[in-house]
């Protein structure tokens, strides 16, 4: 099915979709930073630690070892650390991504976007690990075959959130919705991904802002892909004094 749909308006789209919103995604952001962090404290070794191992020495052979004794020494530390992380990012971008459509829909997000059965968070988390390993086959095959699947399978996981498929169907699903719109898809994919880096260039503060808004846009993105209506965004009120 032909899509209709600026790539270039696809940001404008989500910055006015965003307006009303914005603060609650950025809120999930910089809480989901706060907890991962916490949880990398409690399970790996301090900052000290590390410190301590780089300034070790007086050769860089001697703090290699030092590097690889701390290593070695807190290898359950880092597995359990790695484990943490994903179930926290599996939990954070689930809910995430349900705020997002939320969002393009016109409604007002909170935390019981995070309300999902087990069954759509390992779906979400199957389907998104697959796309991920998908892309980075593709592009390390000479770039090339990445920049065709990519755009092809960004976003399924949408597809798991928002039609309850398993991450099979999703990622088939949205392989089949492309097919007659690569080139838009691949476009709006880089424009808002350039986007979203530009908040890095801000001494990284900007990324509040540009990440949020990235991912509305790839809702928006799947709205106009699906041939589903994108919320019209809610007209302010003018009020006009009486003389």
């Amino acid at each position: 099915m032909k899509s209709n749909f600026s790539v270039t308006g696809v940001i404008g789209e989500a910055v006015t979709l965003s307006k009303r919103s914005w603060y609650i995604l950025a809120l999930f952001f910089v809480v989901f930073y706060i907890v991962e962090q916490f949880a990398g404290g409690l399970f790996g070794p301090s900052a000290f630690d590390i410190l301590t191992a780089l300034n070790s020495g007086t050769s860089e052979a001697d703090r290699r070892e030092a590097l690889t004794a701390l290593v070695f020494n807190n290898s359950g530390s880092f597995v359990a650390t790695i484990l943490v992380s994903a179930l926290i990012q599996s939990i954070f971008y689930t809910g995430f991504y349900k705020a997002c459509l939320d969002v393009v829909d016109g409604n007002q997000p909170d935390f019981d976007v995070f309300k999902q059965s087990i069954e759509t968070y390992v779906q979400f988390v199957l389907c998104s690990l697959c796309c991920s390993i998908i892309g980075a086959i593709g592009l390390f095959l000479c770039l090339l075959p990445g920049f065709y699947v990519i755009p092809k399978t960004f976003l399924a996981p949408f597809y798991v959130l928002d039609r309850r498929m398993t991450a099979i169907q999703a990622i088939q699903a949205a392989w089949n919705d492309s097919n007659d719109n690569f080139w838009p898809l691949l476009g709006a994919w880089l424009l808002v991904a350039l986007f979203a880096v530009c908040g890095y260039l801000l001494c990284c503060v900007g990324v509040i802002y540009t990440m949020p808004v990235a991912y509305v846009a790839y809702a928006v993105v799947y709205r106009h892909l699906t041939g589903e209506n994108v919320s019209e965004p809610p007209v302010e009120q003018e009020y006009v004094k009486e003389i």
